[in-house]
């Protein structure tokens, strides 16, 4: 399936089935995390490294097994 032209809330719904679902979630999203996490937290490594557990966090909230 084409995830990219899915809304959101369906990307998360299908996490659990196909993990494909998450890379539109990421494209999307991924820039304004870290660009937050930089904010905060002063370090690129450091936010680099929590904008990466905010993803797997997502994954396993929603029912995928990383």
């Amino acid at each position: 399936m084409d995830w990219t032209t899915q809304p959101d809330e369906r990307l998360l719904e299908a996490l659990a089935d196909d993990p494909a679902a998450l890379a539109p979630l990421y494209d999307r999203h991924s820039r304004l995390v870290y660009g937050l996490a930089l904010a905060v937290l002063g370090n690129a490594d450091e936010a680099a490294d929590l904008t990466q557990e905010v993803f797997l966090s997502l994954c396993k909230a929603h029912g995928y097994d990383v």
